[in-house]
């Protein structure tokens, strides 16, 4: 479901308007988009003497898409990930940022491949109840 969140808003980038999207593989036509997740990683905890605590984590993902010459398109959507608002994944303060774009090939169709790291930085929330549990 968070893939999903992730790509629709991505899809919201207008250079990425009817492109189909993949999960987990790379793009094989013009106009493809992909994730291709990284995992998930804590970068903060805090607990408090309940048990309850505030995680902090951070989402990263390959963002692969296929076409021909897209460079700047893959240097406004950097710039536009920048001015967003982060997709919602917690409860709590959120960020996106991506970053080391590159052009990784050109196969004997012409088709380029373009792709950068997304990280979506969020917070989660959990609290014990009465019986000490999550």
């Amino acid at each position: 479901m968070e893939l999903t969140k992730i790509q629709v808003w991505l899809s919201a980038f207008p250079g990425l308007k009817g492109f189909e999207w993949v999960f987990d593989r790379m793009p094989h036509k013009p106009g493809m988009a992909a994730l291709i997740p990284q995992g998930v990683t804590e970068i903060d905890r805090i607990e408090d003497l309940l048990g309850n605590r505030k995680q902090t984590l951070a989402f990263t993902c390959q963002v692969c898409f296929s076409g021909t010459e897209k460079a700047q398109m893959l240097w406004d959507l950097q710039h536009w990930v920048d001015s967003q608002d982060a997709p919602q994944l917690g409860q709590g303060r959120k960020s996106a940022s991506l970053r080391d774009g590159k052009h990784l090939k050109e196969n004997k169709l012409g088709l380029d491949l373009y792709t950068a790291q997304l990280k979506v930085t969020y917070e989660r929330y959990y609290e014990v109840n009465e019986y000490g549990e999550d």
